[in-house]
């Protein structure tokens, strides 16, 4: 038998893109947000209509930066899961008991074609 086995119900497991050729990653995340979120109220203050426009998308990876390897500079694109996004921000931490890494934040907006 080989391994790894799953037994149960299947559900999504690790992460989402492994293939950055400059960084090992060891987590990801990608949160939904609305850039336009409008309310209106009526005479009791009661929602009664809402907008949601303007969908982004903020990715967050971690990793370890690979030998040779160039971290993304902010302003920049990087390619995630096949999305290309915007670089925002990218942290560099480190502590004396193990490797330095990176974090990179980037975002894909709804109405911006990234060539």
């Amino acid at each position: 038998m080989a391994l790894p086995q799953t037994y149960g119900t299947d559900h999504v497991y690790g992460l989402l893109d492994i293939t950055q050729d400059f960084i090992t990653i060891q987590s990801d995340g990608i949160d939904d947000s609305c850039g336009v979120d409008v309310k209106v109220l009526d005479a009791l203050g009661r929602v009664c209509t809402v907008r949601k426009d303007d969908l982004h998308n903020a990715l967050t990876f971690m990793g370890v930066l690979k030998p040779g390897g160039t971290k993304p500079q902010a302003g920049y694109t990087v390619t995630f899961d096949s999305v290309k996004y915007i670089v925002d921000t990218v942290s560099n931490t480190g502590e004396n008991t193990g490797f330095r890494k990176f974090t990179v934040k980037a975002t894909k907006y709804q109405q911006v074609v990234i060539a």
